[in-house]
């Protein structure tokens, strides 16, 4: 919508809303299919026993301890991002992925550090979906920055504060220091050079391109993978 927004405007909403006033009546614990222009939502809300008290659900449904079987006509509910590309987000981590369900789990907060916006927001969908079919619990953002409004309350936390369960996907590696007290740090993806900003090297009086040109510095664009202590 962000995207669509910004190519024809105000009329995207009117667009977006046409659409969504024709979706079905929600059905909890169903895979629905919710068509949006030229795409599709793929979403299946949580069965009536997952439901909180204040929502409406009949008490009938609710009285049971025990969740009720599905039928064998439906599958298991599909969780958030489940087509979430696991292999090539965490290529070189896979082996990590076990200990990473188990911090999801129990809540605990971890920083994903990636060079692009695009990786990180993968990467963070990509815990996310580790999770399913439980239902996801913990606060996730796929792009973090310093102009979130909660940058200012996990900038403060103090020594011993506890970190809230949470995962942050980043790009700014600043976010290393000023959030010190997150105590799972994962890095992921791969830099992406732009050659068209790298300027083509003068050639020297001998008509040779020297090894090292004057005036070219390039930063160091790898960004080394580290896994924390704890992992």
């Amino acid at each position: 919508m962000g995207p669509l927004y910004f190519d024809i405007g105000k009329k995207a909403l009117n667009f977006i809303a046409a659409y969504v006033s024709m979706w079905p009546t929600p059905v909890p614990g169903q895979l629905m299919e919710l068509p949006i222009g030229n795409d599709t939502l793929k979403v299946s809300l949580p069965p009536a026993h997952c439901m909180p008290l204040d929502c409406g659900v009949l008490f009938e449904e609710l009285a049971s301890p025990i969740a009720p079987f599905l039928p064998s006509s439906q599958s298991v509910p599909q969780g958030l991002f489940h087509d979430a590309d696991l292999f090539g987000t965490f290529r070189g981590l896979l082996m990590q992925l076990w200990k990473l369900w188990e911090l999801l789990l129990i809540g605990e907060p971890i920083l994903i550090i990636a060079p692009t916006q695009p990786q990180c927001c993968e990467a963070v969908a990509g815990l996310v979906s580790l999770v399913a079919p439980l239902l996801c619990s913990i606060d996730f953002r796929p792009y973090f920055t310093i102009h979130d409004p909660d940058f200012a309350h996990l900038n403060s936390l103090q020594e011993g504060a506890v970190f809230p369960p949470m995962i942050l996907g980043v790009t700014n590696l600043f976010f290393l220091k000023s959030l010190q007290r997150i105590p799972h740090v994962l890095s992921v993806g791969n830099p992406v050079m732009n050659a068209a900003r790298l300027p083509f090297p003068a050639r020297a009086s001998t008509g040779r391109i020297p090894a090292e040109p004057e005036g070219l510095s390039l930063p160091n664009l790898s960004l080394k993978k580290f896994t924390p202590s704890n992992f």
